[in-house]
């Protein structure tokens, strides 16, 4: 059930980073970034 919560959270960032404009994806890509860090944190730890 995790599992599939955070895939279609990946899913979703990466679908949200290819369609930042050129202004924003440096930002944007540093956010997504770090919160792919916690997530993969957190998804390591749940097992």
């Amino acid at each position: 059930m995790l599992k599939t919560r955070l895939t279609g959270i990946f899913e979703k960032i990466i679908v949200e980073k290819s369609s930042l404009s050129n202004a924003s994806s440096i930002r944007g890509t540093k956010m997504i970034n770090i919160f792919s860090k916690h997530a993969l944190f957190l998804f390591v730890f749940q097992d």
